[in-house]
């Protein structure tokens, strides 16, 4: 059964969200934010079947009120830190601005939550303003502000429920 909130719903992918998925990531708006995309139409396609990386909870989301595909989420496994899952979330352009990203969000902590995971993150390029705001009205605290040497940007980093051990590492690191 999927997992249901207010106006949107979380579904396991299938093979046919692929194109959905690879189209949503590589828009205009959300490309200059991205930290690792798929490689090309086919990987997308066996994340979508497969969910993978694993260990991972990958969903599309879809509006409830007209079935509409909105963009897809997920929580995959942490590498920095033991018993954490990283929440990401992608959404169509044309639905920025109306909450659907702090839906998923909410959805996705109440996933970890009754799969035992002790806390999740969530990372945003820090000039990503609109994901920022979504992590926070979702109730995730920022934990510090991350160079990633990878794309010489600052990344942000959230934490639900709250990590002060952590805050406390990344602030030595100023």
């Amino acid at each position: 059964m999927p997992a249901s909130i207010a106006r949107i719903e979380l579904r396991k992918p299938i093979l046919q969200d692929a194109s959905d998925w690879y189209s949503t990531m590589y828009q205009p708006e959300t490309i200059p934010y991205l930290y690792d995309g798929f490689c090309d139409l086919d990987e997308a396609g066996l994340r979508a079947q497969f969910s993978m990386p694993r260990p991972s909870h990958w969903f599309s989301i879809y509006e409830m009120s007209s079935g509409e595909f909105l963009g897809f989420c997920g929580l995959s496994a942490h590498a920095a830190f033991d018993g954490s899952m990283d929440a990401f979330y992608y959404l169509r352009s044309r639905h920025f601005g109306k909450g659907y990203a702090t839906e998923a969000i909410k959805e996705l902590l109440r996933i970890a939550d009754a799969q035992g995971i002790s806390f999740v993150t969530a990372i945003s390029d820090s000039r990503n303003s609109a994901s920022i705001r979504a992590a926070e009205r979702a109730g995730m605290a920022h934990l510090g502000d991350l160079p990633n040497s990878k794309k010489g940007l600052i990344m942000s980093l959230y934490a639900f429920p709250d990590q002060p051990h952590i805050r406390a590492q990344i602030s030595r690191l100023d």
